[in-house]
Parts: structure tokens; sequence; C-alpha cells
């Protein structure tokens, strides 16, 4: 359900800005006359209606009550506004900000003064008028008695609603192609251990056990895939040129994977050989592996 605000002041009486007058005895007649059963005031944007364009045609919100008031020695005509999304977005822009009322003279020939209809405006006729602005404290306004024109704060109809949030988002989503805003993950700090060497040779010894077996794998999978499809010819018997040629190309082609097994035999020893400053001391049995990193 939509919020209501309290009193703001819509008209005082006396002269509008536009020449017109504005009689103190209109003030009350309106103030006492109003009904929202009978005839509720809408609020629109400029005082513009259309019947025929749904878009421009939209009201931006409603007058429950009105009252008449005299102050500082002026009557003035007061309003509670419930305002929609349409004049609230348009509030918080800075758009709007002023109240401009329609009076009909003669309502249903009754002969007395009655509000029809309330206009938001950037150009008010009536001074005295409270410039629009809700406040963020249960629906009051916060209003001072000036010539000026004055604000009512608009702010507690803006508060957070998750649902809406959650479209907006949504609509965010589409709107940049499909692309989220990103949101930093914070990497986990990795815990201090402490690690005695034996359980250090034996962490490396098989995490190269797994390499080795896998290079194993790679190499036997390249040969296959190298002479495999080459069959031998029973029938031919290999004259010793062919046979020579043959295990010289072997060779070259093994070359470069045995060079890599003996890399990784010569890393493997030496990680395996204790270093001095490896042996633990009578002290204690934790062991320096800031070498390592």
């Amino acid at each position: 359900m939509s919020k209501t605000s309290g009193w703001n002041i819509v008209a005082t009486e006396g002269a509008t800005v536009d020449g017109r007058q504005i009689s103190a005895n209109q003030i009350k007649e309106m103030g006492e006359s109003y009904s929202p059963e009978l005839y509720g005031a809408l609020i629109w944007p400029e005082h513009s209606r259309s019947h025929w364009n749904v878009f421009e045609g939209n009201n931006w919100g409603e007058v429950p009550e009105v009252k008449a008031e005299k102050r500082a020695g002026k009557f003035r005509l007061l309003a509670k506004i419930t305002p929609n999304e349409l004049l609230l977005t348009a509030n918080k822009k800075g758009q709007k900000l002023y109240t401009s009322i329609e009076m009909h003279p003669d309502f249903q020939g009754t002969g007395r003064a009655y509000l029809i209809g309330l206009a938001v405006t950037d150009s008010p006729a009536s001074t005295g008028t409270t410039r629009l602005k809700f406040s963020r404290q249960d629906g009051e306004t916060q209003e001072i008695e000036t010539d000026s024109l004055e604000l009512i704060d608009l702010g507690e109809f803006y508060a957070v609603n998750p649902l809406a949030n959650a479209f907006a988002t949504i609509a965010s989503y589409f709107q940049s192609g499909g692309e989220l805003p990103e949101t930093p993950v914070e990497q986990p700090k990795p815990e201090e251990m402490e690690v005695t060497e034996e359980q250090l040779k034996a962490a490396l010894k098989e995490q190269f056990g797994l390499l080795g077996e896998s290079l194993k794998a790679e190499i036997k999978a390249e040969l296959q895939q190298d002479f495999g499809a080459e069959e031998p010819t029973p029938e031919a018997k290999p004259e010793g040129a062919t046979v020579e040629q043959f295990s010289a190309e072997l060779k070259t082609a093994l070359e470069p994977f045995m060079e890599k097994v003996t890399a990784l035999e010569t890393k493997f020893n030496d990680l395996s050989k204790e270093l001095p400053d490896q042996v633990p001391g009578n002290e204690g049995s934790s062991v320096d592996t800031s070498h390592f990193a």
C-alpha cells in the first residue's frame, strides 16, 4: 500500500504568479467541502491529461485529505499526498517540485469552490506553496513558514525494496548483454603447518612418482603412435644397412624422452640428499623448510 505524506501547503490566498486571485473564502470552501468519496482529486504532471495516449496520461498520485488553515495572517489550503512511482521518480531527480491546484469555482452548481485536481510542476501559480520533498520520518513533512516556495521531503518513500532490487538487477543483466557485476572472491589464506623432513620427502617422492608414471605413459603413447602403424613384412629380411638406419632413428626419437627421465632422476636425487641445515637439533623436531619455498 502506498504511503501518504503529512500536510503540505498547496495554495495560499491572494494574488497568484500568473495574475489571478485566490480568495480566502475559496480556500475555506475547498477545505470544508472536499471529499474523496464524492470526487477525489488526482495528481497530474503539469496539469497534463491525455485520453488517447495511455503512456502520457497516467496520474501521479492521489489527494486523500484537504483542509484550510490560517497561518501567518493568510488562509492556506493544505493537502495530504499519496504519490505513486511516477511522482517519486521525478521528485528524486529534482523534477516537479511544486504544486498547483485545479479549482472548480462552482462545483456541481453549489456555488462553492472545490479542489478537483492537483498538479505537480516546476512553475507553480500560487506563492507560498510547499516544495515537494517527502520526509524519512514517519511520513511527516518538515515545513518552514515563509513566503518563499518550500520543500517537502519525499525520502520516506525511497525505502529499499528487496523485490524491486531483484528485478532491477535482472533488468541490468539483460541491458548489459548478460554481464553481472563482478563480486570479488576472497581467496582463502593458507594454513600454517609444521612438516617434518620425513613427511616432506614422502610427499615429494609421491609427487615425483606420479610424474614419472605420467611421463612413462606419455613416452609409450608416442612410441605407439610413431611405430605402431608400421607392420613388419615377414617375407622380406632386413638388410644390415636398413637395421642400422632403424636403430639410429629409434635412438634419435628416444633421446628427448631419455633426457627428461635423466633430469627427473637427478632432481629427485638432489632433493633426497640431506643438507647440513636439514638435520634436526636436539631441542626439537621442527625442521626449517624455508629453502623449499
